[in-house]
């Protein structure tokens, strides 16, 4: 679907005008209104697409995929459900409640995110960022989806537990060879850390992001 019918399909079943759309993500009502335009279609900068997507509960990578539909078949909805917020991350000082298999454990610290429908997985999970390890992009107050099933690649935005410390850390993650580069987006106070894979417990990638 392309993004002009999706973002129409997405006002129409919430009763929203673009100028609602616009507000609510903080966009100038202009810009958005050109996302939907039949002609000379903008593409929404990154920034924009997050947050327009967070405004219906969406990831951006969805919204932005044109080989994606909504909503999705009928055989494949299921009942909507809530994502808990278990704990605080930060640059890996904050304890958070995870089992032996490093899946989160225990209720939600507030409330409960509702869960964007593409993300399928029954253990993903909410945190809540503490500290200022990922400023720029992540300031406090900052709330992540986490999802334990999805692949992790270099380049993407991880919560992941080192068997040295027993700490939980969120980090960009880079893989060279046998050695992991776990970096903070705010290198001055943070630098970069060079762990063996072998010394990470898990690792589980952020899917969707909230900023306060």
């Amino acid at each position: 679907m392309k993004l002009m019918d999706k973002l129409r399909h997405l006002r129409d079943t919430r009763g929203w005008t673009k100028k609602d759309v616009a507000r609510k993500a903080g966009v100038a009502y202009t810009t958005y209104a050109e996302y939907e335009r039949k002609k000379r279609q903008s593409k929404p900068t990154i920034k924009h697409a997050r947050a327009i997507a967070r405004v219906f509960g969406l990831s951006a990578d969805y919204l932005l995929d044109e080989t994606k539909g909504y909503p999705p078949p009928p055989e494949t909805q299921r009942p909507s459900s809530l994502i808990n917020i278990i704990g605080l991350v930060s640059a890996g000082e904050t304890e958070i409640a995870y089992d032996d298999a490093g899946l989160p454990v225990g209720g939600s610290i507030e409330e409960p995110l509702e869960r964007p429908y593409d993300v399928k997985d029954a253990h993903t999970y909410g945190l809540l960022i503490e500290g200022n390890s990922m400023l720029p992009g992540y300031p406090k107050g900052t709330k992540v989806v986490v999802c334990p099933s999805e692949t992790v690649k270099t380049g993407d935005i991880v919560i992941c537990r080192l068997r040295s410390t027993g700490k939980v850390y969120i980090k960009e993650i880079k893989f060279q060879g046998d050695v992991v580069i776990l970096s903070s987006h705010n290198t001055t106070s943070y630098p970069p850390t060079a762990v063996p894979q072998k010394d990470i417990l898990f690792c589980h990638k952020v899917v969707w992001v909230r900023r306060p």
